[in-house]
């Protein structure tokens, strides 16, 4: 999810933990209490540094080592001993909450289609369910609707929230068992397949689509309602051999680019050297336009006698801003 939606969920869980605690008789200072889950709701995100790098850094890399399990551990240790530091008394409830935010950070940026590395490091993969979108507006407004009962009505905190997250919880099952609806849709028109990826867009009813068939078929489109729209179709080349297919297990950038793509095609080009280019490129991203342009995930590999001589893995935006971007790259490292 989005930055908004997170600090939302920090304020949320910060105002329930307080009220929950006044219900008990427990006095905590309410302005630190919501601090402290705000910042655990959005301390996962800390990878934001990483623009300092590269803006492909970034992209390539956010969600990553930061929102994996062994971080979420890391981000709930580290917060919680900070509290116990200035707040001794009450160390439970900012535990509680901290817990709460940092989990909760994860799970909601697993339902989307970018998803998290989360089991790094023992892999690599990103995880992702793809029934919500990145910015989901239903969930920003319902809590934006909460806060506006509790500060402006005076409604009871405990209650607005918890009847909010139920919702929101009834909203998640009920995309869940859609998503598996229209996946039967889709079996139902292209038969069997290989890899099927269906990912909400910004309103409920509708649904992004890459499904690729056993005999190298991939067939691209959106789902509106129980409609389907197909908007490209392609066909996989086969004519990598064994021997480069091993060596381009082997690259870095390469690696990087299948954990992150579930699903992927490639283009080859042969140069006048005898050497040859292989643009991969994610498929899931064709779906997505920029100003009329699609917007893709590639990793450019040159290769020459079955070696690989250089690489480049980025965002672009059309097939020649990437190769323009290659370009760049490869005259960097010439010199």
């Amino acid at each position: 999810m989005d930055t908004s939606s997170h600090v939302c969920m920090g304020v949320a869980t910060g105002l329930l933990a307080t009220s929950l605690a006044a219900t008990q008789g427990i006095e905590v200072h309410g302005a630190s209490v919501v601090a402290f889950s705000i910042v655990a709701n959005v301390i996962p995100d800390i990878d934001v540094v990483l623009k300092l790098k590269s803006r492909d850094a970034y992209i390539a890399n956010h969600r990553g080592m930061t929102h994996s399990f062994l971080f979420m551990i890391a981000w709930i240790v580290l917060l919680s001993a900070i509290a116990q530091f200035y707040y001794p008394t009450h160390s439970i409830v900012y535990f509680g909450i901290i817990s709460i935010g940092v989990i909760s950070h994860i799970v909601t940026d697993l339902l989307n289609g970018y998803g998290v590395q989360f089991l790094w490091p023992i892999s690599h993969k990103w995880i992702a369910f793809g029934v919500t979108y990145t910015f989901d507006a239903i969930f920003l407004i319902s809590n934006v609707i909460a806060f506006i009962l509790i500060f402006a009505f005076k409604f009871n905190i405990k209650e607005t929230i918890i009847i909010t997250y139920v919702l929101f919880a009834l909203y998640i099952f009920v995309s869940f068992i859609y998503q598996l609806h229209l996946r039967r849709h889709l079996i139902e028109k292209y038969g069997k397949y290989k890899r099927m990826i269906l990912q909400a867009k910004a309103t409920p009813i509708n649904w992004k689509y890459v499904y690729e068939t056993n005999d190298g078929q991939f067939y691209m489109g959106l789902v509106h309602k129980r409609d389907i729209i197909e908007l490209r179709n392609e066909t996989r080349q086969s004519i990598i051999n064994k021997e480069l297919e091993n060596n381009l297990k082997k690259n870095r950038d390469l690696k990087s680019f299948l954990d992150f793509t579930p699903i992927f095609n490639y283009d080859i080009r042969y140069k006048e050297d005898g050497s040859m280019v292989i643009k991969y490129y994610d498929l899931r991203y064709l779906m997505v336009k920029k100003n009329d342009q699609y917007y893709t995930f590639n990793c450019f590999v040159h290769v020459k006698d079955n070696e690989v001589l250089s690489s480049y893995i980025g965002f672009t935006v059309n097939h020649e801003n990437a190769v323009k971007r290659f370009r760049k790259e490869l005259e960097k490292k010439e010199k």
